[in-house]
């Protein structure tokens, strides 16, 4: 019941209420962003507290230095991606400051905590209620909120942007992220390391004045495109088998 629940409220809410709220403002497009994070982020608070799973929400410091250490592949390629974006935009005119800062703070703050409440902190630990916890469980529990994690991207093709290799790349973030939460317990950790994927993959429309971070994903897969993303899949993959491998599988327990 959960799950279904779960299911129906994440990717229904998403096609009801993310994608047609823009339609109700008139306003910059990434003042909407922002606008979406303002009134989601409450509802989300609001759904945590009903279910009665506020303790994803408390903070440690070790377990947060742990995620840190433990999501370190994350934090390598994020810096990857900027110097990428920076090295093959095709301008040099850069926004500006309150510009740059503003988005990054959206992108970071915003789009982390609202999918990660969602993902890791709900659904997770709403599997570990229903299932319990054991070496299978953990297992199972990050491959299926991993994939469920990348398909909820579907809903992209509500406006128009839907594209295949998205969700895949997607898919293999989910896996690394739920791997990292199930050895950290930090939520936050995740939350930090997905905004800051997030404004690493964005950068380019963050930095440069001729880009818009809120610009449709290619909705046609061109081989170029397939080319360019599905590469991302083996680290992803590799990286979850050894975030989750034997020796530190009990760490999740």
């Amino acid at each position: 019941m959960y799950f279904k629940m779960y299911l129906i409220f994440n990717n229904l809410f998403i096609i009801i209420f993310w994608n047609n709220i823009n339609k109700l403002f008139t306003f910059d497009t990434n003042i909407k962003r922002a606008v979406n994070y303002i009134i989601l982020i409450p509802i989300l608070i609001l759904v945590v507290k009903l279910l009665k799973k506020e303790y994803i929400f408390v903070f440690n410091k070790k377990d947060f230095i742990k995620s840190l250490k433990v999501g370190m592949f994350m934090i390598v390629v994020s810096m990857i991606f900027p110097v990428m974006n920076i090295l093959t935009t095709e301008t040099t005119e850069l926004n500006s400051i309150p510009y740059i800062v503003f988005n990054t703070l959206v992108v970071l703050i915003g789009t982390g905590f609202t999918e990660e409440v969602v993902c890791r902190g709900i659904l997770m630990n709403t599997f570990y209620d229903y299932f319990g916890k054991t070496r299978k469980t953990v297992i199972a529990c990050c491959i299926f909120v991993g994939i469920e994690f990348g398909l909820s991207h579907f809903v992209n093709i509500i406006g128009g942007n839907l594209n295949i290799t998205q969700m895949l790349v997607t898919c293999g973030l989910g896996l690394v992220l739920c791997a990292i939460y199930a050895r950290s317990k930090c939520l936050w950790g995740v939350i930090f390391l997905h905004g800051l994927w997030d404004v690493a993959i964005m950068s380019d429309g963050i930095i440069f004045l001729s880009n818009n971070i809120s610009s449709p994903a290619p909705a046609v897969n061109t081989l170029e495109t397939l080319l360019y993303y599905s590469p991302l899949l083996i680290p992803f993959i590799i990286c979850f088998l050894f975030l989750l491998r034997k020796s530190k599988i009990d760490e999740c327990l």
